[in-house]
C-alpha cells in the first residue's frame, strides 16, 4: 500500500521524502544531495506529505497501526 502511494508522487517529491524520512537527512542535506535549493526541497517535501495525507487507504492503514499500538 505504501509502495503504491509513493508511486503516485512526482519523482522530485519521492526523492526528497526518501532522503528526509528514510535516510534521516535534514532538508538542507537532502537539497545538497539532489543539487537543488533548500526551499525547493522543503516545498517538494510539503507537497509529498500532502499527497500522502490525501490517500484514504494509507490513512486507514496508519489509523489501524496507531490503534494496534494503543491496544498493546
Amino acid at each position: 500500500m505504501l509502495r503504491n502511494a509513493l508511486t503516485h508522487l512526482r519523482p522530485d517529491q519521492r526523492e526528497v521524502l526518501t532522503l528526509v524520512v528514510w535516510e534521516e537527512l535534514s532538508i538542507a542535506d537532502a537539497a545538497r544531495t539532489l543539487g537543488i535549493p533548500a526551499g525547493t526541497a522543503r516545498y517538494a517535501l510539503h507537497q509529498a506529505r500532502l499527497s500522502l495525507r490525501n490517500q484514504p487507504a494509507l490513512i486507514a492503514l496508519l489509523n489501524e497501526s496507531n490503534y494496534i499500538k494503543e491496544c498493546t
